[in-house]
């Protein structure tokens, strides 16, 4: 095959663009620039690579089956057009930089992977497939908003963060930036940065749905706002539905207080009020969380090892006082994966436990007593 010079690829590339062709390769890669202009589009099978000072201005239409690898200078694209994924595997976006996009359509079954933060200036559209945060952002901005989010075709993820900022003038309960919460309130907020997340959240000896908001507004007093939060099933994280209240903490707060449940739809939302202040939202239908008391309760130094723990091995608990002690062991999804209750006769002895065989991760250890704060550490737990 004769080999093709940079000039004959961006013939084709441009050729392929005006035409609406398909670009067949394994990798496309732009070093330097690249336009689809409005009312066109570039169809490329394979994965697209962007290099260098490499930015693509995007009016029409890109439609990728391959992954997307950033590692330019820019932030991939400029414009108002739309990257489509739509593979038939889980694909992926990552690189060095930050991408951004005019317009994100997920149709792809088997799902999108984040290996890098991304931002959506206009619509992230949730066609078809999950999207997987992987620890890492989306940023919406100030326009961006997510369209079409159901139960089958959602954002997921034990790390990272879905954020948007808005000017909360007098909101009137609509969907805030598609991100599933609404506040109704006579008051101005000001600029308000909206954080939405999908760890479990402990609370004394019982957990959260995953899926959780911090609000942060400028103007964060006499609200009177009311607050509503939508949620999946596949979030409720073993919780009944029927019995979900909202639960909030303050900024600079360690403690949890309940809100006023006034409308709820199963298993739909539930919308609460009124609050004079905003904070970190989550709803939970467990009756043990953590209230004010805990924090003047005093708090356990303990020891745990061996950490990392192998599947035969025993953990060991050194450092509990005399009492009864409740023990929980938790996936990074907040699933309960282990629960025993312990009796401590004298201060000094070394408390051993069996766990059950588990999956090679990271788990959350928490330990509860009436007597004591709550005590959480993380243990890691691998093949022998």
């Amino acid at each position: 095959m004769r080999k093709l010079y940079p000039i004959h690829y961006w013939l084709l590339l441009l050729l392929a663009i005006f035409l609406n062709e398909r670009m067949i390769a394994q990798t496309l890669t732009n070093q330097t620039s690249l336009s689809v202009l409005s009312g066109g589009s570039l169809t490329v099978q394979g994965d697209l690579s962007n290099e260098s000072t490499g930015l693509i201005t995007l009016e029409g239409d890109l439609n990728l089956d391959g992954n997307i690898t950033n590692t330019s200078s820019a932030n991939l694209t400029s414009g108002a057009g739309t990257v489509n994924l739509n593979g038939t595997s889980q694909q992926t976006i990552g690189g060095t930089t930050q991408s951004r996009f005019g317009n994100l359509n997920l149709d792809n079954a088997a799902g999108l992977q984040l290996g890098q933060s991304i931002k959506v200036e206009g619509n992230l559209s949730m066609t078809n497939g999950n999207l997987d945060l992987n620890g890492q952002d989306i940023d919406l901005s100030s326009t961006g908003s997510i369209v079409g989010e159901t139960d089958a075709n959602r954002i997921f993820g034990a790390t990272g963060k879905i954020m948007a900022t808005r000017d909360l003038n007098a909101p009137a309960g609509s969907n805030i930036a598609g991100l599933g919460v609404a506040l109704t309130s006579s008051a101005n907020l000001g600029s308000t940065v909206i954080e939405r997340a999908h760890n479990v959240l402990i609370m004394g000896t019982d957990s959260s749905i995953a899926r959780n908001y911090n609000i942060q507004p400028t103007t964060n007093s006499g609200l009177a706002a009311t607050l509503r939060i939508d949620y999946f099933n596949s979030e409720l994280n073993n919780q009944d539905p029927n019995n979900l209240n909202q639960w909030r903490q303050l900024s600079g707060s360690t403690t949890w207080d309940v809100g006023n449940v006034a409308n709820k739809s199963t298993p739909n939302f539930i919308e609460g009020g009124p609050y004079n202040e905003m904070g970190l939202w989550t709803l939970s239908s467990g009756g043990e969380l953590i209230n004010s008391i805990d924090s003047y309760l005093p708090r356990l130094s303990v020891n745990y090892y061996p950490n990392p723990l192998s599947g035969e091995e025993q953990l060991k608990v050194e450092g509990l006082e005399a009492g009864e002690y409740t023990l929980v062991l938790s996936d990074m999804r907040g699933r309960k994966v282990w629960k025993t209750t312990s009796k401590v006769l004298v201060q000094s002895e070394i408390q051993e436990y069996s766990l059950p065989r588990l999956p090679e991760g990271i788990y959350s250890l928490q330990i509860h007593s009436e007597n004591f704060a709550p005590t959480t550490g993380l243990i890691q737990i691998q093949s022998n």
